[in-house]
């Protein structure tokens, strides 16, 4: 792995306004956050390579410790473009499905990687959590 260029993200100590939407009346604390990967006409011409990244992981977090993720979250999603996807977040854990492409400053799979290492910076939970790797 690449860890040229690696910088972490600051974990947010209290909860900030984030962009969520609730998973539906079946799931009333889950709150869901969306990213979605922006790609210019001009990248479209290079052929970026794409990878994703599927995991969960089961928690029995407060609901502080859930919006300080999703904040967390929120920031590492703005900080390390580009990432796309959708993370399904509840008090009982997480359930995540993420992209990345290829871009100037590293390869998806690096991208991927540093997202992983960022949720384990998080939380040690996520040190049990099988990452699966699409490269």
């Amino acid at each position: 792995l690449d860890w040229i260029g690696y910088q972490a993200i600051e974990i947010p100590t209290i909860s900030t306004e984030i962009n969520a939407a609730s998973v539906g009346k079946w799931f009333p604390k889950a709150k869901l956050i969306k990213s979605s990967i922006q790609v210019k006409n001009s990248d479209k011409q290079t052929k970026a390579r794409a990878a994703l990244l599927l995991f969960y992981q089961y928690a029995k977090w407060p609901s502080s410790k859930v919006d300080q993720l999703m904040a967390y979250l929120a920031k590492i999603a703005e900080t390390r473009q580009p990432l796309g996807g959708r993370c399904r977040i509840a008090q009982e854990g997480v359930n995540a499905t993420i992209s990345s492409l290829d871009s100037p400053q590293r390869t998806a799979s690096a991208s991927l990687r540093w997202f992983a290492h960022d949720l384990k910076r998080f939380s040690s939970e996520f040190n049990q959590t099988d990452f699966k790797f699409i490269d």
